[in-house]
């Protein structure tokens, strides 16, 4: 089986971060201004552009009638600059990472209700040019290392022999920790749901 799909939700987020599922691209912008008290005017203060995507293709394999094993793969990046829009002006969001995921599908109808169980470990990374008080540039990197555990619950709805289309309930729990930092540790529950495809390039009787 292969699968993709999309995050029904905000992908761009920090917490997003985290809990990347499906294809996507996103672009957006964010303008402040500030009230000029000598003119009365708006005057702009600063503002950023984004541009991200994220890539998470899904590869399963039927064991037995109706479960399935696969593996998950994830990407995400968020590329932003800031005003006045110079080269020492940009940065970027990345995570990447992979996972196990177990599915049971409950019976072989039209509509199919099924339950799943994933786990896996991620890697972020953030980098931006930044200013330091004496008003020297430097580069600054941030790096976090990230483990998982979660669950699904949903509806497939068969659209032939070869093809479903599954929405589900997501549920992940996420511990966050950094090699720069030995007693940083965070932790976060985030939910979503999400509509994928799944193509079944094999189909056979025990499915």
């Amino acid at each position: 089986m292969a699968e993709g799909g999309i995050k029904l939700g905000n992908n761009w987020r920090y917490e997003s971060m985290l809990f990347p599922d499906g294809f996507g691209i996103s672009v957006g912008t964010r303008d402040v201004y500030n009230k000029n008290y000598s003119t009365g005017n708006d005057q702009f203060s600063w503002g950023t552009r984004n541009f991200g995507f994220s890539l998470s293709p899904r590869f399963g394999y039927s064991v037995f009638r109706n479960f399935l094993v696969g593996i998950d793969l994830k990407y995400i990046r968020n590329n932003y600059s800031y005003s006045p829009f110079k080269d020492e002006d940009k940065g970027y969001d990345r995570g990447k990472g992979y996972g196990f995921f177990v599915r049971k599908y409950f019976g072989a109808k039209k509509f199919t209700p099924f339950i799943e169980g994933e786990f896996g470990f991620w890697s972020l990374k953030n980098f931006e040019h930044s200013t330091s008080p004496g008003g020297g540039l430097y580069e600054s990197t941030g790096k976090h290392d990230l483990a998982y555990y979660g669950g699904a619950f949903g509806y497939s709805y068969s659209a032939g022999s070869r093809f479903k289309l599954n929405l589900m309930a997501k549920l992940q729990h996420t511990e966050v920790t950094s090699p720069n930092y030995s007693y940083y540790k965070e932790l976060d529950f985030d939910s979503a749901l999400v509509l994928s495809f799944s193509y079944f390039l094999n189909r056979k009787e025990k499915l």
